[in-house]
């Protein structure tokens, strides 16, 4: 496999952070900002699996896509700092975060802008969120997501099978399925 797409890369982000224990609304933000990430050529898997363990990247992504600040916001000592930028990007505004020896804008809903050496940083950090004035300059060409680590990929695919249900005889007998004869 050489990787996935960006599709593939919303719905198994979505399902894992379903599986993680996130509302489907929530895991379903979280999808789309994996998907922002991987079109950006930015890592986007583990950020996914460490929202199993600690919620708080994706709840303040959401709270910063649902109501954008309107002056400079401080989170203290918040994990993958990327993340919740692109979870942000939802609000279609343009928007600034930044965090030591990195800095990212967000803008229509994508990633317009990634520098510095500690972008794709998954420890806590003191992260600064401030909205843009005027208009951008442009944004980064998309790129195609590559595959994540084969432990990551493992960890993504276990929380995304939480979410299926199992089959049993009984909901076979109850129409799910072929039930008792398979003759497709």
């Amino acid at each position: 496999m050489d990787g996935l797409s960006l599709n593939e890369v919303e719905t198994l982000a979505a399902k894992a952070a379903r599986g993680a224990g996130l509302s489907w609304g929530l895991a379903e933000d979280v999808g789309r900002a994996a998907r922002r990430l991987a079109a950006a050529g930015r890592p986007w898997a583990s950020a996914v699996v460490g929202l199993s363990t600690n919620p708080r990247p994706a709840l303040a992504g959401a709270r910063l896509a649902d109501a954008p600040p309107l002056g400079s916001v401080q989170e203290r000592g918040l994990g993958f700092p990327a993340f919740v930028a692109a979870m942000a990007a939802a609000a279609f505004r343009p928007l600034r975060f930044s965090w030591p020896e990195a800095e990212l804008v967000v803008a229509d809903g994508r990633i317009a802008m990634a520098t510095g050496p500690s972008l794709d940083h998954e420890g806590p950090v003191d992260l600064l969120a401030e909205p843009i004035a005027g208009p951008l300059a442009g944004f980064m060409p998309a790129r195609e997501p590559g595959l994540p680590d084969a432990a990551v990929l493992a960890q993504l695919e276990a929380l995304a099978w939480l979410t299926a249900v199992p089959p049993s005889d009984r909901s076979r007998l109850a129409g799910a399925g072929a039930g008792l004869q398979d003759n497709d």
